[in-house]
């Protein structure tokens, strides 16, 4: 393995409630950062556990190792699943509770929202508001692509090895992004959810609703709809690591109106209050631990 390869990879370690687990965060190589925000891997001596993912504003591509994950997804379509092998997760805007019966061993790419379905070869409106087997996005690549990631001696490898696959996919995509949507996207996500819909389409020179078209066909969301997931990603990420937390200011610092309409949104992507949230979120993660 190259020198440079291991200067991308971060390893952080944890005692959970659960049980002793490692996070490998992987820098993705600048070819692809148009398509991948990140690139993470999980590695645990966990026992048996359930936890609440809150939504998140990227679009998951996951590889198992390990035993198989039982999925329980909330509003819209409440259902479980049992996924044992690789399967992607569309856009959410609610929680979804992941139970864990033997340790997670993972590896996963985070994928932007205005990129994700293209690369994939689907539309977003395919994927919002769904967990789906790989196989049945891209059929005859993901047990491919799992066999050769598991193959790999390290972790740093499997990262390498991931992001040609990407790189594959990059190249023989056929379906491509609408530009507008993009850059729609883009703005939305560099301004953390805050910037008017309406100014986004004056700066691009297109109507409101031809935006929102655009988008919606390309993430599966509206534009508004987008903002607010972001706004709340944000806020979940204002308040990692922090024990006392002032929910006033985080909501101020992430653009919504006062504190009720912040609670409003939290409870609405988490199922419980900011302050139930808190109480039972696990220390060493942004998920909380449910009975």
């Amino acid at each position: 393995m190259a020198p440079t390869a291991n200067l991308r990879l971060k390893t952080l370690s944890f005692d959970s409630t659960a049980g002793p687990w490692r996070l490998h965060l992987w820098a993705p190589a600048a070819d692809l950062s148009e398509f991948v925000s990140g690139m993470w891997a999980t590695d645990a001596r966990t026992v048996a556990f359930r936890e609440r993912v809150l939504p998140r504003e990227s679009v998951e591509l996951m590889i198992n190792f390990g035993g198989p994950q039982h999925l329980h997804t909330h509003a819209p379509n409440p259902a479980t699943s049992v996924f044992r092998r690789a399967w992607v997760s569309g856009l959410q805007t609610s929680c979804l509770d992941i139970e864990s019966p033997t340790p997670a061993q993972l590896i996963a790419t985070s994928l932007r929202p205005a990129h994700a379905g293209p690369l994939l070869g689907v539309t977003g409106r395919e994927l919002v508001h769904s967990v789906v087997a790989l196989d049945e996005v891209i059929s005859n690549e993901a047990d491919q692509l799992a066999s050769r990631l598991e193959e790999s001696p390290s972790i740093a490898g499997r990262f390498l090895l991931f992001e040609d696959f990407l790189r594959h996919r990059m190249r023989g995509n056929t379906r491509r992004s609408h530009p507008t949507a993009c850059r729609a996207v883009s703005r939305v996500l560099a301004t953390g959810g805050q910037i008017p819909i309406r100014a986004i389409a004056n700066e691009i020179g297109c109507s409101s609703r031809y935006l929102e078209s655009c988008v919606h066909e390309q993430t599966g969301l509206t534009p508004k709809r987008l903002a607010r997931l972001i706004r709340f990603s944000r806020a979940i990420d204002q308040i990692r690591d922090q024990a006392s937390v002032d929910w006033g200011r985080v909501a101020g610092a992430c653009g919504y109106f006062d504190q009720p309409h912040f609670n409003r949104d939290f409870s609405e992507f988490t199922g419980v209050t900011p302050t139930v949230f808190l109480a039972a979120r696990e220390s060493s993660s942004q998920a909380m631990i449910v009975d």
